[in-house]
This record gives structure tokens, C-alpha cells and sequence, in this order.
């Protein structure tokens, strides 16, 4: 089995399988209360490692419960214990839950977050007010964590599967930007979609799905594929932004700023080889289109640690959508020349399409050939020594090859006229701050050493009543 280096992933649970069982004690009491237990389970998971915070809200609420329900029967008449339990619990929950959140450089309020998520804003203001006024009241309470138990089944509990371990996170836009607010909800689809294709996929690289298989992992694989189908199809807008999606997020195609290793550059085409086949021959044509201008650009991005790239995504501003460095570069030069030797395969018998096909193998070179320089020169010849059979299928096909390439290395730039990489620096919004104070600062002392003026200065001037000009 092919697989790549990572490194481990510890959780406090076995299997995932756990987690449904322990969802199961917390909120099905119809046959058994197994609430305690479950509470004492989650206790458990937290000596072996940090546990999901949706996880251990969850624990905190039912241990303010069953706290209640003990002191109420045998007829505790202080509720104050009861109070403070369920008050630290909902802040712990609201505090838990948008805290993630808060991505730029300056504060977003909590109010705004939580529309953001569709959290209910009652609980913000009941964390509000047990934090800095007096204690709520027993039955506001009870009522507000019935309904935080209710959002974390509906939010997180429903969506805990056998792939789906981790709680999605949007991309949110500093001031809050209305107009990208759905691409912004769509990227943090897309995001959490891709990392559970990647995780299954990581499970067991060399079983692939059928289309249509509903059993076991093939019930979620084929869910998640068809939502990535769906977006795709909705736009040309949402065919891009998915397309740099996997290009640019940490779970895509490219490593970040990573040098592969040609053994790990083929495991890491191994494990996105059937998603890729199951998107289609046309989302594959523009991914391969868009990885051709990611390997030839001729500009690196400089990023600041704390830039949140998510927006650059959101925004779609293309200017800042570069590799990073030379190591990002050769990897996407590698998955050009992957599917250059046309391993992609789709459809089904008899009526097998592959990627490189008569009809895509022209678009391709036209592609190739728009730049004259030495990759696009040894990308073209690879090309055409890896599809010869293809190429005699095309009529002319081979000789618009030959004059592209006799084409491009008669007008190829010298070596020593090829400009090296420049770097874009995508700052944060306190360094262009900064910048633009300094600026004006800058601005002001200059003008301040300036002497012009429209006025001539006279130093041995005698100032004179006007009409008496002999006085």
C-alpha cells in the first residue's frame, strides 16, 4: 500500500466508532440513561489527549443536568451551586466556539461571529451577562442549555461520522465583507470536503469506490464527490474557486513551501488519482490549465506569518496567487507531467474516455505553445515523446508540434535576458498600516525642510504705507 509520510494524528478515541456510541449515551435516554456514563467517558478521553471542544461542552452541560436533577430530588432548597455550574458551562461553550474565529488582526465582536455561524445571539448575551452582571436565573438556564444541546447535535453531533472529525472553519473577512460572504461559506465547505476525501483516501490509497457504492466508506465517499460535482456545476465562478481550492489549501494537490521527494511526489499523485478521475475529464482540463500558469510563473508570494490567506482566496485576487518558493514550482511541474502520460481514465466500458484524448490533445498544445521558453520547450517534447499513438490519431496533429517547437526555441529568450523570480509580499493589515503612517510621517518632515513659496523673500525689504513709495 502506497502511502504518504505525515505525521500521526493522536486522538483520546480508538475509532470513530466510539463517538457514536457516545453520542448515542448523551442524548438517547428512550431505553437507558447512560448520561453519567457518558460524562465519565469523556473524563477518560481527556487522559489521553486534548478532546474536541463540541465534545467536552457537551460532557459539561449533561454533568450541569444531572447536578440539577440530583439536588432538585432530594429537595436542595440554594440553587446557587446549579446556577454557577450551568453559567461556566454556557460561557465555556460560547467562549469554545467563536474564539476560532477571531482570524484577523483586529477583534471582530462576538454578536457578529455568531450570525456568522448561525449560533443563536441569546446565548452570547446570557455569556454576557454571567460574566459581568448577576447570575441568570435557574429556568433561563435550563432552557438556554437544552437548546446549546440541541445546536451541538444539529451542528457538530449529526455531522461526526466515520470520515468527519473535525468541526468546519469559514473563512471569515475582516469588516465583514457582505458581497464574499458566500464564497466564503463555500470555501469552508469545500475545505472540510477535501480533507475528509484526503483522510478516507489515507485510510487505504489502493481501494477505490465505484459510483454508486453506498456500503461503508463508499456511502460517504460518493457524498462528498457529489457536493464537490454540485458546486462545480453551479457556476464558472465556483468551477475556479474550486479548481484553487485544491491548488492553494493546505489539504490540495500542492504541499506548501514542501520539497518532495520524487517517491513521495508519486504517492501523493497516487492518493488524488481517483478523486481527480471522479470529478471528470472537464474540471481535470482546467485544473491542468491552472497548474500550468501556478509552475510558470515568474513571481514568488512572500507571506507574513500572521496574513490570513483565506481571504486572497474569498477575494479571488489573482495577484497574490503564486507559489512561494522553487520547491511549490517543481511540484506542480511534477503533476503536469503526470497527467501529461495520461494515466487519468473516465467513464466506463465500452465508453472509456482518457485525458489525453484527439480532441484535448490540441488544447493542450495550444496551451503549451503560448510560452517560448525552456519549460514550455520541454514540456511540448515531453508531451509528444509520451502520446505518440494519440498524436497519429490527430491529422497534423505531429507537424503543428514540430513548427511550435521550431517556433519557440528560434524566439526563446537567452539565458541571460530571463529574469529571475521576484517576490509579492501579501502583508498584514498592521504592516500596511505601519507602512502607510510611516509614509505620511515621511511626507510631512519633507515638506516641513521645503523652503518654496510663492512669494519671493526680500531680506532688506522696508514695508511702507501703499501711495508713498518715497517715504
Amino acid at each position: 500500500m502506497t502511502e504518504l509520510n505525515r505525521e500521526p494524528r493522536l486522538t483520546p478515541y480508538r475509532d470513530p466508532s466510539e463517538l457514536k456510541i457516545l453520542h448515542s449515551w448523551f442524548y438517547d435516554t428512550s431505553k437507558q440513561d447512560n448520561r453519567s456514563r457518558a460524562v465519565q467517558k469523556v473524563c477518560g478521553f481527556a487522559q489521553g489527549g486534548a478532546v474536541p471542544h463540541s465534545i467536552e461542552i457537551t460532557s459539561l452541560f449533561t454533568s450541569s443536568i444531572l447536578l440539577d436533577e440530583c439536588l432538585t430530588k432530594i429537595g436542595v432548597y440554594d440553587d446557587t451551586t446549579v446556577r454557577l455550574s450551568y453559567t461556566m458551562a454556557m460561557i465555556k461553550f460560547v467562549n469554545g466556539i467563536l474564539d476560532p474565529y477571531q482570524q484577523s488582526s483586529y477583534a471582530i465582536s462576538l454578536h457578529r461571529l455568531a450570525e456568522l455561524i448561525k449560533l443563536p445571539s441569546y446565548f452570547v448575551e446570557l455569556r454576557h451577562i454571567g460574566t459581568h452582571e448577576h447570575i441568570p436565573t435557574l429556568e433561563m438556564l435550563r432552557w438556554s442549555t437544552r437548546r446549546a444541546l440541541q445546536w451541538l447535535d444539529e451542528n457538530y453531533w449529526c455531522h461526526v461520522t466515520h470520515l468527519n472529525l473535525r468541526e468546519g472553519r469559514p473563512v471569515f473577512l475582516r469588516n465583514g465583507d457582505e458581497r464574499f460572504e458566500k464564497r466564503a461559506a463555500v470555501i469552508g465547505e469545500l475545505r472540510e470536503i477535501l480533507h475528509n476525501l484526503k483522510e478516507l483516501r489515507l485510510e487505504d490509497s489502493s481501494l477505490t469506490y465505484k459510483e454508486g457504492d453506498m456500503t461503508g466508506d463508499g456511502k460517504f465517499y460518493w457524498e462528498y464527490l457529489n457536493r464537490l460535482k454540485q458546486i462545480a456545476q453551479d457556476s464558472e465562478e465556483m468551477r475556479n474557486l474550486l479548481v484553487q481550492v485544491f491548488i492553494f489549501d493546505p489539504d490540495g494537490i500542492i504541499l506548501r513551501s514542501k520539497s518532495l521527494s520524487e517517491r513521495a511526489a508519486k504517492s501523493l499523485h497516487f492518493l488524488y488519482k481517483p478523486i481527480l478521475q471522479d470529478m471528470g475529464p472537464e474540471f481535470v482540463m482546467l485544473l491542468f490549465g491552472k497548474l500550468y500558469e501556478f509552475m510558470t510563473k515568474n513571481e514568488y508570494l512572500e507571506v507574513v506569518n500572521d496574513v490570513n490567506f483565506g481571504e486572497v482566496l474569498v477575494k479571488g485576487d489573482e495577484r497574490y496567487m503564486l507559489p512561494r518558493n522553487e520547491a511549490e514550482c517543481v511540484q506542480g511541474r511534477k503533476w503536469i507531467e503526470y497527467m501529461l502520460k495520461n494515466v487519468f481514465v473516465f467513464g466506463k466500458k465500452p465508453q472509456i474516455v482518457r485525458f489525453i484524448n484527439e480532441e484535448s490533445a490540441e488544447k493542450i498544445v495550444r496551451l503549451i505553445s503560448l510560452q517560448n521558453n525552456d519549460e514550455s520547450i520541454r514540456m511540448l517534447e515531453f508531451f509528444r515523446d509520451k502520446n505518440s499513438d494519440v498524436i497519429k490519431e490527430v491529422p497534423e496533429l505531429s507537424s503543428k508540434i514540430d513548427k511550435a517547437l521550431e517556433t519557440m526555441n528560434k524566439f526563446k529568450l537567452p539565458d541571460f535576458m530571463v529574469q529571475k523570480p521576484s517576490k509579492r509580499k501579501l502583508d498584514s493589515p498592521a504592516s500596511i498600516k505601519a507602512s502607510k503612517r510611516k509614509k505620511v510621517k515621511r511626507n510631512i518632515l519633507e515638506r516641513a525642510k521645503s523652503k518654496n513659496s510663492i512669494f519671493k523673500r526680500y531680506d532688506d525689504w522696508i514695508p511702507v504705507p501703499f501711495g508713498c513709495p518715497g517715504l
